[in-house]
């Protein structure tokens, strides 16, 4: 038996905490690079990566509740 939702379809509040998630995950790895004395293309690609790491840890855990 699965605990997900039955509806289908995630509440506005928990879209609004996942989608949170993502962009504290991809301005963080942009913040490392900047700190780091990052160009502005190497800051534009850590956080392009990390947007896509935090999807990634998002599917995970949403897998792994779910």
């Amino acid at each position: 038996m699965s605990r997900r939702n039955t509806t289908g379809s995630d509440g506005p509040a928990e879209t609004r905490l996942q989608t949170g998630f993502v962009v504290i995950v991809g301005l963080s790895s942009g913040l490392m690079a900047l700190f780091g004395d990052g160009s502005v293309l190497v800051v534009g690609v850590a956080m392009l990566a990390g947007l896509v790491v935090g999807g990634c840890l998002l599917w995970y855990l949403r897998w792994i509740v779910g």
